[in-house]
């Protein structure tokens, strides 16, 4: 799948191996959805990558999950483990 096949960054972002998309994904207690997201996400292409920043908020295994997925997902990702509650983790995850 591609998305926004039109819009690859700019010819210095791509010099510099930049991702073309970054996604913050707030989590909290999600690590039975996080497989399924992976593999979605994995499907999609776009410029020159996709970078998911993942801020979790979880007291279950959830950044466990990530990590385990991290190995077979083909963009970069990022993640930030806080217990942070509310609105903040996206606010964190875009510092």
């Amino acid at each position: 799948m591609t998305v926004a096949s039109g819009f690859a960054g700019t010819s210095e972002d791509i010099a510099a191996g930049l991702p073309t998309l970054s996604v913050v994904i707030p989590t909290r207690n999600e690590s039975g959805n996080i497989a399924e997201l992976l593999a979605r996400l994995s499907a999609v292409s776009i410029g020159t990558g996709i970078e998911l920043i993942f801020v979790d908020d979880s007291d279950d295994n959830t950044t466990a999950t990530i990590e385990r997925g991290r190995r077979g997902c083909p963009h970069d990702i990022v993640v930030h483990h806080r217990q942070v509650g509310g609105r903040r983790p996206v606010a964190s995850g875009s510092r």
